[in-house]
């Protein structure tokens, strides 16, 4: 596959990611509104935001320690491993 296809190819495979986002959040949001209530849809939002932050948070860390391994595997030295 060329370059210039592949990226082509990503690109609509993550525009068609966003609309269907996009299309579940506008779908699920008011339902999920109207089964909590305005109070408890907001706590809602507030636990939710939290979660997603610390599993943005445990994924970063996780990366960088991997990626930390990796450098110090490839220049053998077995101290910093």
């Amino acid at each position: 596959m060329q370059t210039s296809t592949r990226v082509i190819f990503n690109t609509i495979v993550l525009y068609i990611k966003v609309i269907l986002s996009l299309a579940i959040a506008l779908v699920s949001v008011p339902l999920v509104l109207r089964a909590l209530g305005a109070s408890d849809y907001g706590l809602y939002n507030l636990v939710a935001g939290v979660v997603a932050m610390l599993a943005f948070l445990n994924n970063s860390m996780t990366v960088s320690s991997q990626r930390f391994m990796s450098v110090a595997m490839g220049a053998k030295n077995e101290e910093n491993i």
